[in-house]
């Protein structure tokens, strides 16, 4: 990363955790030197150890929100659910009381079917 300092750049790591959400246990961690979330989703996922299985589901913040991270967890039967991007901390009563959205079409992009997803819950079985 660029250093503000002195324009130099230093080295910096990328560490990323996956907790159990039940126990709140960590059952897995992975590092790389990548700046940033975009490419860590399967390296993370590779890191789970396979006596643990597979995970239903993976929740992840806003920084690791790409189609790719949502084929990647899809491919490996995992249900993903990754913020498309910020949303404002303080929603008024309206917003929270609003009916809820039509579905979007299927050809819409991977961000609006995910900010569907994320505001509606997971289909019915």
């Amino acid at each position: 990363m660029k250093n503000g300092t002195d324009q130099g750049f230093d080295q910096h790591f990328n560490a990323q955790l996956v907790v159990d959400q039940h126990s709140r246990l960590v059952v897995s961690t992975s590092l790389s030197a990548h700046p940033n979330d975009q490419r860590e989703v399967e390296l993370t996922l590779d890191a789970i150890p396979a006596a643990l299985g597979i995970p239903a589901a993976a929740a992840l913040d806003a920084g690791f929100f790409s189609a790719a991270n949502i084929q990647a967890c899809e491919r490996r039967g995992i249900d993903p659910y990754i913020a498309p991007g910020r949303e404002a901390h303080r929603l008024t009563l309206q917003d929270l009381l609003a009916p809820v959205p039509a579905p979007p079409p299927e050809t819409a992009s991977p961000r609006v079917q995910m900010a569907y997803k994320l505001r509606t819950g997971p289909a019915p079985t």
